[in-house]
């Protein structure tokens, strides 16, 4: 089966569909496997092409920074689901490698050749094995708060406060899915528990960016729809990024961008602060004072990036 967009056959044929974050454009590609793959637009329709992929938690749906961002900045921006993740179906076995084909599928049915990607958090190795495996095609890779490979000499030494859920993942994965789908039916019940159970453990940075009344409405928002499916989806996720890459970071031969703050309390050691004097064409942007949640006050700068870099990439590449 051809990968394809549902309904109709072009963009413009999307439904259109107001989020409770930010009014955007809904798309499903079927792909060739038959799985469907859901993707939220924003931006410029005839803009710099960045596809965005999400942490955990997060979804399609993620709007950081002010409303509107992405038309301001020239840049169409594409948010998925992964497999498992509001409305992509699950893809049961999958490596962090299969990623790059699911979203080359994409790219073709919306009629895009060459595009920049950006991954926060969980979506960072994401970001980095699309740059890996199709440099014809990825522009740029940006990394916001990036994680690095979790089967490293550090290993989960890595992680801030998080790290117990992770372990958890890697023992006892049925524990976790349950877990995720109870913060999923606390975040549709119960949103001031679920939020209070959310935060523990974060840093001043960090609370004060996700204790903005807006900001909270969104995580919880991107909670619900994250576990739309249940939680199996996102302990998956995780099992992928616990296990080897398949490629080195070194490898990645396109240009690297990163963001990252210094008062991140999910992250010890950011992918910026193990590999990126590793990687051949990589520029670290260290933000003192910020979080883990950097990019809600970041967005703008890096979607400027994306809308001037990236076409400046382009340019220098033809």
């Amino acid at each position: 089966m051809d990968a394809g967009i549902e309904p109709g056959a072009s963009p413009e044929e999307f439904e259109q569909k107001p989020t409770e974050a930010d009014p955007g454009v809904e798309g499903v590609v079927r792909l060739r496997d038959g799985r469907s793959l859901a993707f939220l637009e924003r931006g410029e329709a005839s803009g710099v092409p960045l596809l965005y992929f999400h942490g955990i938690p997060g979804c399609r749906l993620d709007a950081w920074g002010r409303p509107g961002l992405a038309a301001r900045t020239g840049v169409r921006l594409i948010g998925v689901d992964r497999p498992g993740f509001g409305n992509s179906y699950p893809s049961l076995g999958r490596t962090l490698l299969d990623w790059p084909d699911d979203v080359a599928q994409l790219a073709d049915a919306l009629g895009i050749n060459r595009f920049a990607v950006v991954g926060f958090s969980a979506g960072g190795p994401y970001a980095l094995a699309c740059g890996y495996r199709m440099p014809e095609r990825v522009s740029s890779v940006i990394v916001l708060a990036g994680l690095g490979p979790l089967d490293g000499p550090e290993g989960l030494g890595i992680l801030g406060q998080v790290a117990p859920l992770w372990r958890l993942v890697r023992r006892r994965p049925g524990v976790m899915t349950r877990m995720v789908a109870l913060q999923g039916f606390l975040a549709r019940h119960l949103p001031p528990l679920s939020q209070k159970l959310g935060t523990r453990g974060l840093g001043p940075a960090d609370l004060e960016v996700v204790g903005r009344p807006e900001v909270a409405a969104r995580l919880l928002l991107a909670v619900r729809e994250m576990t739309r499916q249940g939680g199996r989806g996102v302990t998956q996720d995780m099992q992928v990024l616990l296990s080897a890459w398949g490629f080195r970071p070194d490898e990645v031969r396109v240009p690297v961008r990163v963001w990252q703050g210094d008062q991140d309390s999910l992250l010890k050691s950011s992918f910026g602060d193990v590999y990126g004097s590793s990687v051949a064409d990589c520029i670290v942007t260290r933000c003192p004072g910020a979080g883990h949640f950097l990019l809600e006050d970041r967005m703008a700068e890096v979607l400027a990036f994306a809308g001037i870099g990236a076409t400046a990439l382009q340019g220098a590449a033809q």
